[in-house]
């Protein structure tokens, strides 16, 4: 997982890749967006960190990165937060991670 340490909220890089067989084939996503799953010892609906709709080839074009810089806001709960990426087709269907990465967000947030 990534970190965010001190006391000051820094940013992370979150990335998501996706690869596919063919350099011909079409980039498969508009946009990823990147959620929460919930707060450190919290239930919660998954909650919107950012989007990104310009990614990054890879692969010779047979893949792509979506990188979002996310900047823990004030008051932050610190911990270990699950975080997936959604990505969303030209036609609005979706394609969820099957597994979140851990962020660990710690320290004391202003």
């Amino acid at each position: 997982g990534e970190s965010c340490g001190g006391g000051v909220p820094s940013s992370l890089a979150l990335e998501a890749r996706a690869t596919w067989g063919s350099a011909e084939a079409p980039i498969p996503f508009e946009r990823v967006h990147f959620l929460v799953l919930g707060a450190p010892g919290e239930a919660m609906a998954p909650a919107w960190l950012g989007s990104v709709t310009t990614p990054t080839p890879e692969g010779g074009g047979a893949g792509a990165r979506w990188t979002l810089s996310w900047t823990p806001p004030e008051g932050t709960t610190t911990g270990s937060w699950q975080v997936v990426a959604l990505g969303v087709d030209a036609s609005g269907n979706t394609l969820l991670t099957a597994t979140p990465i851990t962020v660990e967000v710690r320290g004391e947030t202003p």
